[in-house]
C-alpha cells in the first residue's frame, strides 16, 4: 500500500507536483499495490473553481491521465471531507463512493465506551457526561474521540496522586469545554 503524503508530493515548483504523482502511480502499477490519498480535495479540485490556479488544473489533468494508465488490478482510494469540491471527471474514475456520516447519539455513546474500555476511567459526573454526549451530535468520530482523550489527559494531570492510576475520574466539565472549542473551530473553518 502506498500512502500519499501530500507534504512530500505537493510542490511550489511548476510541474513538480504532477511529476511526483506520476512516480507514485508508476510504482503502484509496477508493484500491484493500493494507492491511498488522504485530503484528495487538495489535489483534485474542480478545474473551474474560482480561486484555482493553472498549476492545480494541470495536476487534475495529470491525475485523470494517470488513472487511464493504471492496470485493472490497481486500486486507488481517496478520502475527502469536501466531495463537492472535487472535479466531476475525477469522481467518475472511482467505482465506488462511500460516505461516512456523522455518528448518532447511540454511536457516540458506543464510541465513548469503546475509547474508555481498556482503562480504569469513569466520569466524575455520569449524568453531566451523558449531556455532553448529546451535545456531541453533529461532530465527527475523530472530533469526539480527540476531545475525550484530551479531557482524559488533562484530568490525569489534575489528579492528586500523579503516577498512581487506580481509578481516574474524567472531568466532564473539561470535556464539555473542549467540545465547545471544537464546535467553534469547525464553524470557523467552515466559514473560511
Amino acid at each position: 500500500m502506498v500512502v500519499v503524503n501530500l507534504g512530500a508530493i505537493v510542490s511550489s515548483k511548476l510541474g513538480e507536483t504532477s511529476k511526483n504523482l506520476a512516480k507514485i502511480f508508476r510504482r503502484a502499477a509496477s508493484e500491484d499495490c493500493i494507492i491511498f490519498i488522504d485530503e484528495f480535495d487538495s489535489l483534485g479540485k474542480v478545474r473551474d473553481y474560482g480561486q484555482d490556479h493553472g498549476e492545480m488544473k494541470r495536476v487534475v489533468n495529470t491525475i485523470l491521465q494517470l488513472f487511464e494508465y493504471l492496470p485493472q488490478n490497481s486500486i486507488v482510494i481517496a478520502a475527502t471531507n469536501q466531495k463537492e469540491m472535487l472535479d466531476d471527471a475525477l469522481l467518475r474514475r472511482f467505482d465506488f463512493s462511500i460516505e461516512f456520516g456523522l455518528p448518532t447519539e447511540k454511536q457516540i455513546v458506543d464510541l465513548v465506551l469503546l475509547t474508555l474500555k481498556k482503562g480504569n476511567y469513569s466520569f466524575d459526573n455520569a449524568t453531566k457526561a451523558k449531556q455532553v454526549m448529546k451535545k456531541a451530535v453533529g461532530l465527527s468520530y475523530f472530533s469526539i474521540q480527540k476531545t475525550l482523550i484530551t479531557a482524559l489527559k488533562r484530568s490525569l494531570f489534575k489528579t492528586d496522586q500523579p503516577g498512581k492510576m487506580i481509578s481516574l475520574k474524567i472531568s466532564d466539565m473539561v470535556w464539555e469545554e473542549l467540545m465547545k472549542q471544537e464546535i467553534v473551530a469547525i464553524r470557523n473553518y467552515a466559514k473560511s
